[in-house]
């Protein structure tokens, strides 16, 4: 992703709003976690939630596993909704998706599902606690 442009993008705006200089690292990991929610459909309070639980997720968004800082739900709303108060979501989620297709690649938006239980063809599978029996007869398992 052109992390650098999309900074610059959202740059004037968001450091306008909170009336200091916004560090670039800062920015990136709200830019992300913006990402993140558009590409797996996920509220503001799942977002913060999939970053705590999900290492895959701290590292794109740049958090270090056990970190403390990770922003919090009220924080990523705020900004997910400054970038659309300001007309910025549009821009910025067209600056990405030109940027994928010209690499050749598109993103459909879809959603983190949990595991579940299949039923194993396997014999084993069929009788996971299967008891023991031991030469008297008696159960041991």
């Amino acid at each position: 992703m052109p992390w650098a442009r999309l900074r610059a993008l959202v740059e004037p705006v968001y450091a306008g709003l909170a009336s200091r200089r916004v560090r670039p690292l800062e920015l990136d990991r709200m830019l992300r976690i913006y990402f993140l929610q558009r590409w797996f459909r996920l509220t503001d309070a799942a977002a913060h939630e999939a970053i705590h639980d999900s290492t895959a997720m701290q590292a794109f968004v740049l958090v270090a596993p056990g970190a403390a800082f990770a922003p919090d739900e009220a924080s990523i709303g705020r900004f997910r909704r400054v970038l659309k108060d300001c007309g910025l979501a549009k821009m910025v989620a067209l600056a990405a998706d030109r940027h994928l297709r010209s690499l050749g690649y598109t993103i459909a938006p879809g959603a983190i599902v949990d595991a579940r239980l299949v039923a194993d063809s396997n014999a084993h599978a069929q009788t996971p606690f299967a008891r023991i029996v031991d030469t008297a007869g008696v159960a041991a398992g």
